[in-house]
């Protein structure tokens, strides 16, 4: 193949991506800044008692609210809930769990405690709904034995679990929430970490639990019972019908807290609200929800919407070429914004890390902004064709053979596309210097053939 026709092949490509980003998407920069929401662009937020919160869809990771989330704070008993998912991932239900005299001697007058001894035997479910319903903290310190061997490698777990969700300004020094100097996190983190919990299963069926009771065990003849210390669960003393659950916190150095969640017409919400009052952080949760729910909708990333997390619904479906394709799209099928809102106000911005896999597919993470406000996280992914053949990239094929592009239709959204179309240039030019080499070795070849003929016909005339 010709220098000249490598080139034109690379053109027509270049110019066929071109047309694609540009016809999908007004020709605005992913950097070109909104003007700051006004009242009218984004809705006012009720007042709040609490002084550091933050509301989120647990589904799209948009923030709905923020006030002072981003500030170092300690987060008391609701660090349970990531004690109790741990112990919902690694351990199995049935399993029995013996607490130690460390664990049972590790609580302090003033504790909450459900006043289990050394030797005292319960399952792992038992455990659990000690641990989240009443907030029993040698229970936090005998599932972190369990689960982990012991507290200090159980506390390792917690960090490294944290740090994995993006957590970043998070530290937990043990498993119960006792005040440590060293054990702090902030609202918007917390939120991470709850989106996490929420979404286990098997912590939502206990966790949503109003009353429990645990019968006798090898220690005694008496049963346990008691209720949720989240009062916004239905039924109890601040009931909210839509909660479906939460946790609560004390510490002298932090105050009251609660990270909550509630879910209605297909949306659920995430609250967490530090620095509260015993009675405020419920006030302020319902608030919270219902002007959540009343302020906000979901708006669809491509023509099918589904109320799921990570649906890998594509925006833009496919590039189409006679013998491959290339399909673009989102991990996740929509964006939470304030209802009513212009969708040509949503930009998207990349991140600055992703995967980039054999030069044949592009995966990177992305943030839908509408203004200073995140209404949305996903995944941006860029996939070939796979055919029996390998890998069927447009290069490989004539210009003309290219036959279609079609994409979603949703001009609404100032997107840049010249991430995949960088890579797909950088992938060309490592396919022209191949056919170049190639080109170089079948010089060589002739050449050497030249001279042989000439040999040849040297040797017949003499």
């Amino acid at each position: 193949m010709s220098e000249k026709k490598i080139f034109r092949r690379i053109g027509a490509f270049l110019c066929a991506s071109a047309i694609l980003v540009l016809t999908a998407f007004p020709a605005v920069p992913v950097s070109a800044a909104l003007a700051a929401p006004d009242a009218e662009g984004y809705p006012a937020a009720p007042d709040l008692v609490s002084e550091n919160a933050i509301l989120i869809d647990a589904d799209t990771g948009a923030i709905l609210y923020e006030k002072n989330a981003r500030e170092k704070s300690y987060p008391a008993s609701t660090t349970k809930i990531l004690t109790g998912l741990l112990a919902c991932e690694n351990d199995s239900l049935g399993d029995t769990v013996t607490f130690s005299s460390a664990a049972a001697n590790s609580v302090e007058y003033g504790d909450s405690t459900l006043g289990f001894r050394a030797g005292e035997e319960v399952t792992v479910e038992q455990a659990l709904y000690g641990l989240l319903l009443y907030s029993a903290n040698e229970v936090a310190y005998e599932l972190a034995e369990y689960t982990a061997g012991s507290l200090s490698a159980f506390v390792d777990m917690m960090n490294a679990r944290a740090q994995a969700v993006g957590a970043a300004d998070t530290h937990f020094a043990n498993a119960s929430g006792l005040y440590d100097a060293n054990h702090y996190t902030t609202a918007y983190d917390m939120a991470l970490i709850a989106r996490e919990c929420f979404k286990n299963p098997t912590f939502m069926q206990i966790d949503q639990t109003t009353y429990y009771e645990i019968g006798p065990t090898n220690k005694t003849e008496e049963t346990r019972k008691f209720y949720n210390r989240n009062k916004l669960l239905p039924g109890l003393s601040h009931g909210y019908t839509y909660c479906t659950g939460g946790k609560t916190g004390y510490v002298d150095e932090g105050g009251d807290t609660y990270v909550g969640s509630a879910e209605k017409d297909g949306m659920r919400l995430i609250v967490v609200l530090f620095r509260s009052t015993e009675d405020g952080r419920f006030d302020d949760a319902q608030s919270l929800f219902e002007w959540g729910f009343r302020s906000f909708t979901h708006y669809a990333l491509s023509d099918i919407a589904s109320a799921a997390n990570f649906t890998g619904t594509n925006f833009l479906k496919n590039a189409s070429a006679a013998s491959g394709t290339y399909s673009f799209g989102f991990t996740t099928s929509y964006i939470t914004a304030p209802t009513g809102t212009d969708l040509k106000n949503v930009t998207m911005s990349s991140g600055s890390s992703g995967s980039f896999d054999a030069l044949s597919s592009i995966s990177s993470p992305v943030t839908f902004m509408l203004g200073s406000h995140t209404v949305g996280t996903s995944t941006l992914q860029l996939t070939s064709g796979i055919s029996s053949a390998g890998i069927v990239l447009p290069d490989d094929l004539p210009a003309a053979e290219i036959t279609s592009v079609t994409y979603a239709s949703r001009n609404s959204f100032v997107i840049s596309l010249w991430i995949p179309v960088i890579a797909a240039v950088l992938y060309l030019i490592y396919r022209w210097r191949k056919a170049a080499k190639l080109r170089e070795q079948r010089r060589s070849q002739i050449i050497q053939l030249r001279r042989r003929r000439d040999r040849d016909s040297r040797r017949t005339r003499y």
